[in-house]
């Protein structure tokens, strides 16, 4: 199965002047590839429409180790009945805010495919701006980022009904995750920097009622 856009030009808007998109329930919706590989893609908007039962949602994916400034901004979307939403792998400088996810629950058929459950995912992926946002019911965690995403803001988004609420993991530092609320999730908070504890990320002032540290407020 294809993708249903492949993203693979810089400076461009995406305007989905409300419509919606409604894939095959494997394929991603929005992807940087060319056709199979990773292609680095800088400065695009994609906002005011609907994803619904893709793969993942949309996907920023830059080969190779080193996270480039793609500059991408996401907003202003609906994600509905997905296998995950918003991917961002070795991707900086984004801004993703105003997305609506829900439903996230569709399984991978393939098993040598990426996993799907989670809200947003960001891999190496640093100083990016996720505000407002909210998931309701995903199989894995709202908001998830792991290996070296540094210096992220998370502000006022709002996460429940999923394994997760939100998951810094092991590695992952000086990101600051403020005024969220996370509830009805089976964790609602989790950092899983022991030593110190919570690393160097900032948690403040958030709403909770379940974590795994007593660093994160």
């Amino acid at each position: 199965a294809t993708p249903t856009i492949f993203v693979k030009a810089d400076n461009i808007k995406i305007n989905m002047n409300g419509h919606s998109f409604t894939g095959n329930g494997v394929a991603a919706g929005f992807i940087t590839s060319s056709p199979n590989a990773c292609i680095a893609v800088h400065n695009v908007e994609i906002y005011n429409g609907i994803i619904q039962s893709t793969g993942r949602a949309i996907g920023i994916c830059v080969p190779g180790s080193a996270a480039v400034d793609t500059k991408w901004s996401i907003h202003d979307i609906s994600i509905r009945g997905n296998g995950s939403g918003i991917y961002l792998n070795n991707a900086n400088r984004n801004e993703i805010r105003n997305v609506t996810m829900e439903r996230l629950t569709l399984t991978n058929p393939n098993v040598n495919g990426p996993k799907f459950g989670n809200g947003i995912e960001m891999y190496n992926s640093s100083w990016n701006l996720v505000h407002n946002n909210s998931v309701n019911t995903a199989n894995e965690a709202g908001i998830v980022f792991s290996t070296n995403s540094s210096d992220n803001d998370f502000k006022a988004n709002n996460i429940q009904h999923t394994k997760v609420g939100i998951h810094a993991a092991a590695g992952v530092k000086d990101n600051v995750i403020r005024a969220n609320t996370s509830l009805f999730n089976t964790t609602d908070m989790q950092d899983d920097n022991l030593t110190p504890a919570c690393g160097t990320d900032d948690w403040i002032r958030n709403t909770f009622t379940t974590s795994n540290q007593f660093c994160i407020h």
